[in-house]
């Protein structure tokens, strides 16, 4: 367990390092050869800035791969920090009922402007009833 921990900390540490260095398509790279629940672990070692540096440089459908292996709260603090025009691509990568599900966890406000700027928003709109 606690090689494990260490690995985890060594890649945090180097994940932070990159970003902080503004090497931050390497610090995706690294990221995304993670294993994914090993992703999950490493974003929630990152502050808030790292994550936002990490997220808006990533691929749309890579961040959906995140958001699907992560807790409800935690997908909910990533996408809040997110652009709405990156978080409405996200949306529409997201399963419909996923993408639903975050939208009726946002503030009203941020939902309505990822809802609007969605290209499939019609897939998700009836779900959002539920």
């Amino acid at each position: 367990m606690t090689d494990r921990l260490n690995t985890q900390e060594e890649r945090f540490a180097e994940l932070r390092d990159l970003i902080d260095a503004n090497a931050v398509d390497q610090a995706v790279l690294l990221f995304l050869d993670l294993h994914p629940g090993d992703q999950v672990e490493v974003f929630d070692f990152l502050g808030e800035e790292h994550r936002s540096t990490l997220l808006e440089h990533m691929d749309v459908p890579d961040i959906a791969r995140l958001f699907n292996t992560q807790s409800d709260d935690e997908t909910l603090e990533a996408a809040e920090s997110l652009p709405t025009e990156l978080l409405a691509d996200v949306l529409d990568v997201m399963a419909p009922d996923e993408a639903a599900d975050l939208l009726g966890d946002l503030e009203p406000e941020q939902a309505a402007e990822a809802l609007q700027a969605m290209e499939e928003r019609d897939e998700v709109l009836p779900l959002l009833n539920y």
